[in-house]
C-alpha cells in the first residue's frame, strides 16, 4: 500500500509519483449495472469518482470548492456541507424585493456552475423561506433559502 504525505518539501519526483497515483485512480474507470441477476456490459466512464471510496468526500469538495465566489460575488452568506448548499441573508423591509432578486439571480449562477462542472441543481430541492420575527419590527425582516442543492 502506498502512502503519501502532502508536505510543501514535497520533490518534483515525489509529486509527479503521487499526481500519476492519483490519476490512475480516475482512469480508466468502468461501471457495470446489474439488473434481477442479469450484468450489462461494463461502460468506460469519462468522468465522475468511485461511489462509496474513501478519497470521494474529499474529491467532492476539492471538485466544487469554488462555488463559495457565486454567492460572494452576491453578497449572499452560505454554508456548504458536502452536496449540500444553504444561502441566507438578513435584509431591511425595504431591500427585500432587491435581496430577492440577488438570490434569484445567484441561485441562475449556481445553476450555470454546475452545468459547466456536469452537476445538476435539483430544482425540486431548491426552496426559498422567509422568516420573519414577529417581536422585532419591520425594518428586521430575514429571507433564508434554506436548501439550495
Amino acid at each position: 500500500m502506498a502512502m503519501f504525505v502532502c508536505s510543501p518539501q514535497l520533490t518534483d519526483c515525489q509529486a509527479d509519483v503521487a499526481l500519476s497515483w492519483f490519476n490512475s485512480y480516475m482512469t480508466n474507470r468502468t461501471q457495470a449495472v446489474i439488473f434481477k441477476g442479469i450484468q450489462f456490459t461494463p461502460s468506460q466512464l469519462s468522468c465522475g469518482v468511485p461511489q462509496g471510496s474513501v478519497l470521494g468526500p474529499l474529491e467532492f469538495i476539492t471538485y466544487i470548492q469554488d462555488l463559495y465566489e457565486v454567492c460572494e460575488r452576491h453578497s449572499i452568506r452560505y454554508h456548504l456541507y458536502a452536496d449540500d448548499k444553504q444561502m441566507y441573508m438578513s435584509v431591511r423591509i425595504s431591500e427585500v424585493d432587491a435581496a430577492r432578486q440577488r438570490l434569484i439571480q445567484c441561485i441562475k449562477d449556481i445553476h450555470d456552475w454546475c452545468a459547466s462542472r456536469r452537476l445538476q441543481l435539483n430544482a425540486s430541492k431548491t426552496e426559498l423561506v422567509w422568516l420573519w420575527n414577529a417581536s422585532q419590527s419591520a425594518e428586521d425582516v430575514v429571507t433564508r433559502p434554506e436548501s439550495v442543492r
